[in-house]
């Protein structure tokens, strides 16, 4: 199985957060083909730190103000060389055996995505709190439907799906959602090989996050957008739309768990092994 995989990591005025999740990426026991800081226009030393740490693998790549995460992101995956694209937030951390265990799992089942847990960082200190109580060895479709079951820190997807799903929206109306729009349309694709493992430090400071921020308060609107526009992406995919379309909608009324998912026929993509 080819290993080669580029890190995305988006930032905003974090010099004082960014080396950390640099370095933890760097430090990693299956190394990156690069780390890329996508930075949305930073008016702090962000630069200079990153210059300063002098690895080869970094590539700054600076754009112009957008406000959205989703827009460096998606900046980055389109210079990105390796075969694999991991996630990581600014403020984030990985652990040193993060990717190695994800890409054995990979490798386990086949699948072309990956996830895991993580321990929540307050401003006072790291706490050994769990994010997720999922003890689930694949998250499906169904899944994300009735819940936010992926860490976008900890999110490992093989490129072609990535080219396929068009990345993340860059849609004002999904900020500070965008990763669990990308998700789902993920999801359609392949399953997401889950570890139940702390490999990832998520930072949860409210204050200084854009999930924290006035217009992202209303997360239970935006996300019946984000389904509004999910259900449009499978309406053009695939024929039998409307008959899921329905399921998905009983699936978020009644919980009702989407078995005839299973039986959707995968798309082709290129060998990966």
């Amino acid at each position: 199985m080819n290993t080669s995989y580029s890190v995305i990591i988006p930032t905003y005025n974090r010099a004082h957060t960014v080396v950390k999740a640099v370095e933890s990426a760097l430090n990693q026991t299956v190394a990156p083909l690069e780390v890329i800081v996508a930075d949305d226009a930073s008016t702090d030393n962000t630069e200079a730190v990153l210059k300063k740490m002098g690895n080869h693998k970094i590539k700054y790549l600076k754009i112009e103000h957008a406000g959205l995460p989703a827009t460096p992101r998606n900046a980055a995956i389109k210079i990105a060389k390796g075969d694999w694209l991991a996630f990581l937030d600014s403020d984030d951390e990985w652990q040193k055996e993060k990717m190695e265990k994800q890409f054995s799992a990979l490798r386990q089942t086949g699948l072309l995505a990956s996830s895991t847990n993580a321990y929540v960082k307050l401003p006072t200190g790291i706490t050994k709190r769990l994010i997720l109580d999922c003890k689930k060895k694949t998250i499906k479709l169904g899944d994300l439907l009735l819940g936010d079951y992926i860490i976008c820190s900890s999110a490992v997807i093989h490129r072609s799906i990535i080219q396929t799903t068009s990345g993340f929206p860059e849609d004002i109306r999904f900020k500070a959602i965008e990763d669990c729009h990308l998700w789902l349309r993920v999801s359609v694709l392949t399953d997401f090989a889950y570890i139940n493992e702390p490999l990832v430090i998520y930072t949860d400071d409210p204050k200084n996050s854009i999930r924290g921020e006035q217009y992202a308060s209303d997360e239970l609107k935006k996300k019946v957008l984000v389904m509004k526009d999910f259900k449009k992406w499978m309406k053009k995919r695939y024929p039998f739309s409307l008959r899921l379309n329905f399921t998905i909608a009983m699936s978020k009324i009644y919980k009702i768990p989407l078995f005839f998912y299973n039986k959707i026929k995968r798309h082709e993509h290129p060998p990966h092994r």
